[in-house]
Parts: structure tokens; C-alpha cells; sequence
């Protein structure tokens, strides 16, 4: 879905990231708008790599990937929301996060499966994965949910915790290699 959506944005994966990114933070707000001016100032020819496409529009539109900064909010929201329609026309698609609860909710073939664990394991497991120590994957799991709560609200005005987005909630506090499970579950539940 991300490739789809940098796709229908006119940007790249990267570029859908960092527009993401500005949903929870006015200082990436501030950066993709002055990389977007920088930007512009090339097409006057204040780039040192402005002279390819220097006075050529067509050429240079042609070529250049919109910036995060030139992604406004409400483009973004629709696009988000129009690859979900796209996706439940579909059949066979499992969505892994990106937010298929928000923009597939209400539809009769999709089902939601939201995996919730407590704090403290999530840290544990982000620890292992990353191979950081439990300080450094603390802060990173509290500046991930800020962002992933901040986007929530900017798409939805929701909270990634509410349990009434999804069909089946799975409380993986007792489970023993959740990813293991929960993929069990969900194949039995698609079949």
C-alpha cells in the first residue's frame, strides 16, 4: 500500500514517510517546507544541479517527485483513503498495518485484526529486534506511538488503541512467539 500511495502522491516511498512524519512534528513540518522552497528556487535557477532541466517546465515536471512539503494534508488524506476502496475491490489482500482499519473500515469483505501487547513487552520485543539496549528502545517505542497516535488522529481523528476498529482484538500478553500465533490465527480466520 505504500508503494501505492507514493504512486497516486507523485513522490516516492520516502517522501509518503516524511509527509507522515509531519502529522506528529513541527519540526519536520518546517523542513519539508523549506526543502519544498529550496526546491522552487531551482526553477529560477538557484540549484547547483538546476542547468538539466533549467527553462524547460514540461521536462522538469516530468521528472521531479513532489516533495513531502508539496503534499498537502487533504491530498494525502484522500489518497489514503481511495487506495483503501481500490484494495477491497480486490480479492486475496492481507494488509499488515497502514492503517486498513481506517480506510477499509465498514467494508462487508475485509476483516480487521488488531494485535495489542502491554508496554513493557513491546519494549522487550523492540529491543531484541532492533538489538538496542531497553533505554534506547523505550524512546523509540514512545516516539513511534506518538507519531502512530498523531496520524491516527490527523486521518481518522481516532486512537490506534480503540479496539472498536477492529472485528478480532488479540491481547498477546500470555502469548509465547506471538508473530507465530497470530499468523496462525489470522490463516485460520482467511480460510
Amino acid at each position: 500500500m505504500l508503494r501505492k500511495l507514493a504512486r497516486k502522491l507523485g513522490t516516492d516511498v520516502h517522501g509518503v514517510v516524511r509527509k507522515e512524519r509531519s502529522f506528529s512534528s513541527f519540526g519536520v513540518r518546517i523542513a519539508n517546507k523549506l526543502e519544498s522552497l529550496v526546491s522552487e528556487g531551482s526553477l529560477y535557477g538557484f540549484h547547483n544541479d538546476s542547468g538539466m532541466f533549467w527553462n524547460i517546465p514540461e521536462l522538469r515536471e516530468a521528472s521531479v517527485k513532489k516533495l513531502p512539503g508539496q503534499i498537502s494534508d487533504a491530498e494525502y488524506i484522500e489518497a489514503f483513503f481511495s487506495i483503501g476502496n481500490e484494495q477491497t475491490s480486490s480479492e486475496g489482500s492481507v494488509i499488515i498495518k497502514r492503517g486498513g482499519c481506517l480506510n477499509m473500515k465498514n467494508q462487508s469483505n475485509v476483516f480487521h485484526v488488531g494485535v495489542f501487547a502491554p508496554r513493557e513487552k513491546r519494549i522487550i520485543k523492540m529491543a531484541s529486534r532492533l538489538n538496542v539496549g531497553v533505554g534506547e528502545a523505550k524512546a523509540l517505542l514512545e516516539k513511534f506511538d506518538a507519531e502512530r497516535r498523531a496520524w491516527f488522529r490527523k486521518i481518522a481523528d481516532t486512537e490506534p488503541e480503540d479496539q472498536n476498529l477492529y472485528d478480532l482484538v488479540i491481547e498477546s500478553d500470555n502469548i509465547f512467539n506471538e508473530d507465530k500465533y497470530v499468523r496462525k490465527i489470522i490463516t485460520a480466520i482467511a480460510q
